[in-house]
């Protein structure tokens, strides 16, 4: 039963960060620009997009991660950002602000025992 219970909640993380990754990604990168408010004019509009569709891109493996309780895919993917951030020229505190601002909306916008598996993960890729 514990199994179970527990699969479920991991689940239902899943669903939300899933089902809401549209509107979850607009709140983080606005969390993001007003952070670091210089991104729109180093990266224009176009980069700004793209900055969008890496955050949906986190979230969707963000989700995954969490629902099958698997840390390591969201770190290896998380592994592989780093080295294309490297690869491109992009400062790595751009990703590290970004990872904070994806904790401070989930923990935002999603009931604590849903965000707290996403949040974790987070914070171990800041770390």
């Amino acid at each position: 039963m514990i199994l179970a219970e527990h699969s479920g909640y991991l689940r239902e993380a899943r669903e939300e960060i899933a089902g809401h990754c549209e509107e979850l990604a607009d709140k983080m990168l606005r969390r993001q620009l007003e952070r670091q408010p210089e991104l729109e004019v180093r990266y224009g509009r176009v980069g700004m997009e793209m900055c969008r569709q890496d955050i949906r891109y986190h979230l969707s493996y963000l989700a995954e991660a969490v629902s099958l309780a698997s840390a390591p895919l969201f770190e290896e993917y998380m592994a592989w950002v780093r080295s294309l951030f490297k690869s491109l020229g992009l400062p790595e505190e751009d990703m590290l602000v970004n990872l904070e601002c994806m904790e401070e909306v989930l923990s935002r916008e999603l009931p604590g025992e849903v965000c707290e598996p996403a949040c974790r993960y987070l914070r171990e890729m800041r770390e």
